[in-house]
């Protein structure tokens, strides 16, 4: 059978800590660790109160456009440009960015919400603008357009 030698068995192996050194060590451990989970707390706390004033400012802006809109008397028949300027104030970005080129996933949202809001609000010459009308106002193809269209569920 296999013979064992038993002064090998524990070659490399590392030596016992005395038990208070361990202990020690546990409870520094414990108490790093819930600090570092109180900074982690703090942090979010402040990230949620940045992420409300943001919000808040953003609701601003958008009551603003809204307001001002109204006074123009173009409620249901705005401009598409307009509607791109409450959609990207909703959003946080410009209206240059939502029509320009760039392909961060928050541009695309507001880019999708803007498409959608011109092919629903926006009139010409007493019907909807055409897939091929919206697409040039954000110089975009018209098949780009039926893409945001059937990604909100309208087409």
């Amino acid at each position: 059978m296999f013979a064992v030698c038993a002064r090998r068995t524990m070659a490399g192996a590392r030596p016992k800590l005395a038990e208070p050194v361990r202990r020690n060590n546990v409870i520094d451990m414990a108490k790093r660790w819930q600090e570092k989970q109180a900074q982690i707390r703090a942090e979010e706390e402040a990230k949620a109160a940045a992420e409300e004033a943001r919000r808040a400012r953003v609701n601003a802006r958008i009551e603003a456009e809204r307001q001002r809109l109204m006074a123009m008397g173009k409620h249901r028949t705005a401009d598409p440009r307009d509607l791109i300027g409450m959609v990207a104030a909703w959003h946080g970005v410009t209206a240059d960015e939502i029509v320009g080129p760039g392909k961060p996933s928050n541009i695309m949202a507001a880019r999708h919400d803007a498409v959608v809001a011109v092919y629903t609000n926006c009139r010409f010459q007493g019907g909807r603008y055409s897939l091929k009308q919206i697409g040039k106002v954000f110089h975009r193809d018209h098949t780009s357009i039926l893409h945001s269209l059937k990604k909100a569920g309208i087409r």
